[in-house]
């Protein structure tokens, strides 16, 4: 049975407080037309803990990057993620699913974050080559809407850049 709750994790650093953000499984239709090398794991971890600094600024989960992304009634999605400049290294997964936002038409951005803006974002994920595009479906305790239709998107992205970022071996 899977556990539930947030993943264990050493205490923060002095200076740091931590953000629990739980993902949700991936939408049916991107696991089934995901090759099974990508397919998601049947028991996801029920959470990661993303660390804020002092001044309340978000960097990055230990094994993915964040992604927040908000919708606007008359304009194309944005997606955001923490800027590089609070020295967190740039997210290969990340990297490819802006590729191809990018072309897509979307809009892009780096900024210092804080857990309101987490919290406030339309949607959100986690991005990791391991898990893809993991839709979070809770932020500390509250429940966070999960879009299938933005997390396939995100899938098909990723299932073209990061193909082409790293090519199968002759």
């Amino acid at each position: 049975m899977p556990r539930r709750g947030p993943t264990p994790s050493a205490p923060p650093r002095r200076g740091y407080r931590r953000l629990q953000l739980v993902a949700g499984r991936r939408p049916g239709s991107a696991s089934r037309n995901a090759s099974p090398a990508s397919r998601p794991p049947a028991n996801p971890p029920p959470g990661e803990l993303c660390p804020a600094t002092s001044d309340n600024k978000v960097l990055e989960a230990p094994t993915s990057t964040l992604v927040l992304m908000t919708v606007a009634a008359d304009g194309p999605p944005k997606l955001i993620t923490p800027t590089l400049k609070t020295g967190i290294l740039p997210g290969t997964t990340q990297g490819a699913a802006f590729a191809g936002a990018e072309r897509a038409g979307w809009e892009l951005g780096y900024g210092p974050l804080t857990p309101e803006d987490v919290r406030s974002a339309d949607h959100a994920w986690l991005l990791s080559s391991v898990r893809l595009a993991s839709p979070i479906s809770r932020v500390d305790q509250a429940a966070k809407d999960v879009s299938e239709h933005y997390t396939s998107q995100l899938m098909d992205f990723l299932a073209q850049d990061l193909a082409e970022t790293y090519p199968a071996e002759p």
